[in-house]
């Protein structure tokens, strides 16, 4: 019995790896690996922000997505991401460009 239950442990545990900073180099992410917001640097940057430049306007919706799966340097791994999305408009209102509704996966910061 003690074998069985060895077996079941050793097959289906699951280790967990520790968090790290959004500070850690590339070289130093593991594969699998998941680079988190531990201090909370990014959610000052989310919101709505607007923008008037030469009767242009342009509206930015910045959100955070958590645990958003990324593939850098042949490597795949995990992280916390700011996402941003915008309007643009011009002197008349009339939109430019919407990305409101766009779900590219490789839009991120």
């Amino acid at each position: 019995m003690k074998y069985l239950f060895f077996l079941f442990t050793f097959f289906f545990g699951k280790a967990q790896q520790n968090p790290l900073p959004l500070n850690t180099w590339m070289e130093n992410i593991p594969s699998g690996g998941y680079v988190k917001d531990l201090d909370n640097e990014l959610s000052p940057y989310v919101g709505n922000y607007k923008a008037v430049y030469q009767g242009n306007e342009i509206i930015l919706f910045v959100t955070k997505e958590e645990n958003r799966s990324t593939k850098r340097g042949g490597k795949k791994f995990y992280r916390d991401a700011l996402v941003i999305k915008y309007i643009a408009k011009n002197q008349n209102n009339q939109v430019l460009q919407d990305t409101q509704n766009v779900n590219n996966p490789n839009l991120y910061i």
